[in-house]
This record gives C-alpha cells, structure tokens and sequence, in this order.
C-alpha cells in the first residue's frame, strides 16, 4: 500500500512539474496603456510607468521629443495563433487614435534604430497632450506601445 501512494505522490509532483509552464506559458506581466482596448490574440510581457521621463517619436518632420508621464508595453502573440501583420496592428491602434480625434503623424518601415513598422499619433484629452507610437515587430509576434502624457498648462 505504501508503494503505491510512493507511486501516486510522484505521479502527481511530476504532472505539477510539467503541466506549470503550460498554465503559465502566456502569463500576463502588467497592465494594458490607458485609452486603448488590447488587440485581440496578445498579452501583455512586459510594462512601464514613469512619472516623468522624455522619449524620442519620429514625426515626417524628423524626431521630435517629448517629456511628460510615460507609460510603455511590449505585448506577445499568444501561443498557437497567427500573428497579426504589422499593418494591421498599427491601423487596429492608430484607428483608436483617430476615433478619440487624434492624428498620424509618422507611419513608415524605414526607421534607422527601431525593429519593423513605426507610427507615431497625437491627440488632445483632458488637457493632456498626448504622444503615441506603436511598434510592431518580428512580422507581428510582437509590439511595443509607448505614450507620453504631456499636461498642458495655460
């Protein structure tokens, strides 16, 4: 009797043991950037918030930087789906951009020091002017969202 609960135990550690990075494999890591909804298909790898700190957004007039709050995620396809290309994820953003009453101000694949496709949005809410780029790398398995919140002062 005693050999087989032995038997039992080890079965059940090793299916624990192997069955963990299943459960775990598309864990997110943070919170999805304010004013978007998430596309559909990615999870959140990686976040961060700064209270202030500058970036630099490419614009058609060159780079452009901006200081304020800044709130940045790289997002990961999900195991077993097709990724989306990185025109799509770009339009899914800039779209949400637009419907808020912002502009594109840069969309281009040719960017010296950044990975894949590049747009850069503006828009004005709640006296905050705000700076988006979204970042879509490795023909879609991947992208980085970064925002800027610039307050307005009067």
């Amino acid at each position: 009797m005693k050999k087989i609960s032995f038997i039992v135990v080890l079965l059940l550690a090793a299916l624990c043991l192997f069955a963990a990075p299943v459960v775990f494999a598309n864990h997110d890591e943070g919170k999805n950037l304010p004013y978007f909804t998430r596309m559909p298909n990615y999870y959140v790898s990686d976040n961060e918030d700064r209270i202030f700190d500058e970036y630099a957004f490419s614009t058609n007039e060159g780079i452009k930087k901006v200081e304020g709050k800044k709130f940045r995620v790289t997002y990961a396809m999900n195991d077993g789906v097709v990724p989306s290309s990185q025109l799509h994820i770009v339009r899914y953003y800039g779209n949400q951009v637009k419907a808020l009453g912002g502009t594109t101000l840069f969309d281009s694949e040719d960017v010296d020091d950044k990975a894949g496709r590049v747009a850069t949005f503006t828009l004005i809410k709640d006296k905050k002017e705000l700076w988006f780029e979204v970042n879509p790398y490795n023909d879609g398995e991947g992208f980085v969202l970064t925002i800027i919140e610039k307050e307005i002062t009067s």
